[in-house]
């Protein structure tokens, strides 16, 4: 359980750092509240959530070329099967997060 939680703090930091860097480098995503962030955060984890599952679930068996050249990404996903549980449980605080924000008042800007 302790290993749960850990990997959700650094799948939440990996990724707000990741959200943070492109918009600060780039200025594209145009975020001006805090909340913005933490969106973001959400869709990159539960992407990653559904990239693994769907993953499983072919088992990497596809014809297509892109499958089979990341055979190493296909093999780790297919070696741990919580992989999928774990990156949507990791975005739940984020979202819980954006929830209780959009029912609030307090959605300041920097």
């Amino acid at each position: 359980m302790l290993s749960f939680f850990y990997f959700g703090l650094v799948m939440n930091v990996v990724a707000a750092s990741l959200v943070g860097g492109f918009d600060a480098a780039t200025g594209l995503l145009g975020m001006s509240h805090w909340v913005d962030y933490a969106f973001a955060v959400v869709l990159m984890l539960w992407a990653g959530s559904a990239f693994t599952l769907s993953m499983q679930q072919k088992g990497g068996e596809d014809a297509n070329v892109t499958v089979r050249s990341s055979a190493s990404i296909v093999a780790k996903v297919n070696a741990d099967p919580s992989l999928f549980l774990k990156f949507f449980v990791a975005g739940m605080p984020a979202f819980i997060l954006c929830v209780v924000v959009a029912f609030s008042s307090f959605t300041q800007p920097f």
